[in-house]
């Protein structure tokens, strides 16, 4: 009986033996041993997986784009390691594959691909789409959707109908497939993060929302190339609001053309638009571009002045004046500055 006992543990033991050996064989032939895959010449690929993707869905991913040679091959070889749940999302860049344990490897270890986007003071939302457009995967339509979408501004505490003013200027890394809610979410959270609370308490005082002190802001930052004359500049547009009189701001013109920023003609002050300052009182509807934190605080913080007008003088600063006499012999000055710069350069296109 003992014999018969011993025969029978060796075979259990000799057949478990040649399990354990064949189950490493097998995975190393299945995982280590380099597999050839299509698409040898590619010196990188780009894999693109979408959050929440499961193991079936990348692996037929990476199958339709002949990367792997067999999806159930593949899903068995991540289980095996028990990584079925450690796959990222994200965009990676695979050099040049040739087994799964590149392609597994770079998904479950790998940083997703991100880039660094500069977005600058005083851009519209549509030109923030153009550059996010370039650099992301989601279209700048897209992104203009999602800028325009009113319950999603009152979900991130926005006070107004549209994300406009409140995409705050940053340079932001972001992840390349990124949606364009997620992109938006972040630069208006940033905004929250960086204004200070104690501004909407000083916007009250004026008798406006942060919606109405950024639309402020915004046309502040259409006008001001100089950190210094932001608050003068403010200084302006509430002695005109004061006094009932027009903001005149060519910044809410370049908002409604369609082929700004340019420079303006008289027929763009009669364009029918309630963003016209030229023809409407008080406060456009709402921002024009994203103001940066300067001009915020310059809206509600403006200098004390009686300046009631400004003209650019040509290096980027504003002659500032309080009469209306005062303000068009500085027009005629920066007439006579743009001739005789017209004729420096028509001189130097004929000189030899």
């Amino acid at each position: 009986m003992n014999t018969l006992i011993n025969k029978y543990r060796e075979w259990i033991i000799g057949v478990a033996g040649l399990l354990l050996v064949g189950i490493f064989v097998f995975f190393d032939v299945l995982y280590w041993v380099p597999w050839t895959l299509v698409n040898q010449e590619q010196k990188k690929v780009r894999l693109n997986i979408q959050p929440g993707s499961s193991l079936g869905t990348i692996s037929d991913s990476l199958y339709q784009r002949n990367l792997i040679p067999s999806r159930n091959s593949f899903e068995f070889a991540v289980r095996l390691r028990g990584l079925e749940t450690e796959l990222q999302a994200g965009v990676f860049s695979v050099e040049r594959p040739a087994s799964y344990r590149d392609i597994i490897y770079s998904l479950t270890h790998s940083a997703p691909e991100a880039v660094t986007v500069t977005i600058v003071e005083g851009l519209q939302s549509r030109e923030i789409a153009r550059i996010l457009g370039k650099e992301l995967l989601f279209t700048p339509e897209e992104f203009k959707e999602v800028v325009a979408d009113s319950s999603l501004a009152a979900s991130l505490g926005v006070p107004g109908p549209t994300l406009e003013g409140f995409l705050f200027p940053e340079t932001y890394k972001f992840f390349v497939n990124e949606s364009a809610e997620s992109i938006a979410r972040k630069m208006v959270n940033h905004f929250h993060e960086v204004v200070p609370d104690t501004f909407a308490q000083r916007a009250k005082q004026y008798g406006w929302t942060m919606w109405e002190a950024v639309t402020m802001a915004s046309i502040i930052e259409g006008e001001a190339v100089h950190d210094e004359e932001r608050s003068t500049i403010s200084s302006v547009y509430h002695n005109r609001l004061q006094r009932g009189m027009r903001l005149q701001a060519d910044p809410t013109i370049q908002f409604i053309i369609e082929d700004g920023p340019r420079r303006l003609w008289a027929k763009d002050l009669e364009i029918q638009s309630p963003y016209n300052t030229y023809r409407n009182s008080g406060l456009p509807p709402g921002p024009i571009n994203n103001p940066g934190l300067g001009s915020v605080r310059a809206a509600l913080y403006p200098a004390d002045t009686e300046y009631l007008y400004f003209v650019a003088r040509g290096d980027g600063y504003h002659t500032f004046t309080r009469t209306n006499r005062e303000h068009i012999n500085a027009k005629r000055r920066l007439q006579r500055l743009r001739r005789q710069v017209s004729m420096q350069q028509k001189d130097g296109d004929n000189s030899i």
